[in-house]
């Protein structure tokens, strides 16, 4: 019974989300999609971030955790969003235990991802952190190491802040997490990143390399799976964490 309430108020149509996300798959956007929190996508609501199905999900379960303010990245967070970056990274991690058993992968392009849109024939650069999750058991290290070699090992976000400073010396990077415990940042210090790099990387591995552009493939037929499956999990994992 609570599951087909839960379907009622959280199926869309699908043409219902083609119109919702159709200015940011055709550039004919004028503000950054995470600026304009796309409403039917939303998930979990905080107070200085917000979790939303992605745009370009390969499967059901495909999120994004991401900043309400302008941050560059998650290492271009202050000080006091620390703990609630923590306690939202570890609900996403338990709830896809919970729900899909194992506790996914997450990645990031460090500043070298961002929002693009065009306004008045103008190209315009949004930097604002957006951290990718999927509910998988992969590793793509070795596809990142290969053309990244440089990197560091770090277990939470104030090695991965301290990591950003103090050794890449504030310059962009890639992050990639295979597990809770720990993740990888990798330099990408003077080299080009191809466009949607981690993308890539995780739809090759998964056989489906037609998948990995967002804009080509949105991936609307796991929105509605995504927010069932989700929506009260991650709650409820918020609530334990935090009593």
């Amino acid at each position: 019974m609570i599951e087909n309430r839960l379907q009622e108020n959280t199926k869309r149509d699908r043409n219902y989300y083609l119109e919702c996300i159709r200015p940011y798959l055709n550039g004919d956007a004028t503000t950054c999609s995470y600026c304009d929190k796309i409403d039917p996508l939303i998930i979990y609501r905080g107070r200085d971030f917000f979790i939303t199905v992605a745009i370009g999900a390969y499967m059901p379960g495909y999120i994004q955790l991401c900043s309400n303010a302008h941050r560059t990245s998650a290492t271009g967070i202050l000080d006091e969003e620390y703990s609630e970056f923590a306690l939202l990274s570890t609900a996403i991690r338990n709830s896809f235990f919970n729900v899909y058993g194992n506790n996914g992968i997450c990645f990031e392009h460090g500043q070298a991802g961002m929002c693009l849109w065009k306004k008045n024939n103008f190209s315009s650069l949004c930097h604002h952190m957006h951290i990718h999750y999927l509910p998988i058991s992969i590793n793509i290290h070795e596809c990142i190491k290969s053309i990244f070699p440089n990197f560091f090992v770090v277990h939470n976000i104030e090695e991965m802040i301290s990591v950003r400073r103090n050794i890449l010396c504030s310059e962009p990077y890639l992050y990639y997490s295979p597990t809770p415990e720990m993740g990888y940042m990798y330099s990408v210090a003077d080299v080009d990143v191809p466009r949607q790099f981690l993308r890539h990387c995780v739809a090759d591995k998964l056989g489906i390399s037609e998948k990995a552009d967002w804009c080509e493939y949105p991936g609307i037929e796991f929105y509605d799976q995504t927010k069932i499956d989700l929506s009260n999990a991650i709650n409820e994992e918020v609530k334990k964490l935090v009593m």
